[in-house]
């Protein structure tokens, strides 16, 4: 599908990014585009072509994210093998959540999906804000 071609597209692309930018920009800037592609699937009366290309740039958007938080933890603070793992476990616990409450939403109103998208987009763009600046 176009969102994972954006995906592969995105991960190929990150590898020259991460030589030449620091993680913090590279999250901003995938964080920024999961924001627009996100909220572009939401719009109401977009014309066909919409969707496709907010699947594309979404899957691009997405691809260098947990790479680079982990890159970004590492440098920001000391990174053990213990809190590392927790990265991992935080995120299969969303991956195995966000699609439940989807679909308990989904039940409702097929609406339900790119608004839960868009809510989790905003809700890592503040968690990203806030780790950043504590951070410093």
């Amino acid at each position: 599908s176009v969102f994972w071609g954006g995906l592969a597209a995105g991960r190929i692309a990150a590898v020259p990014a991460a030589a030449r930018l620091s993680p913090a920009t590279i999250l901003g800037a995938s964080m920024a585009g999961s924001l627009v592609f996100s909220a572009t699937a939401c719009l109401p009366a977009a014309p066909p072509a919409v969707p496709w290309v907010a699947a594309a740039g979404f899957g691009f958007s997405l691809a260098s994210i947990f790479p680079t938080v982990l890159t970004h933890a590492e440098r920001a603070t000391r990174l053990s093998g213990r809190v590392a793992s927790l990265f991992v476990v935080s995120a299969a616990v969303g991956e195995l959540l966000m699609p439940l409450c989807v679909a308990l939403l989904f039940v409702r109103t097929p609406a339900a999906f790119p608004r839960s998208v868009l809510a989790a987009c905003v809700a890592q763009t503040v968690a990203f804000g806030v780790a950043h600046r504590a951070a410093r």
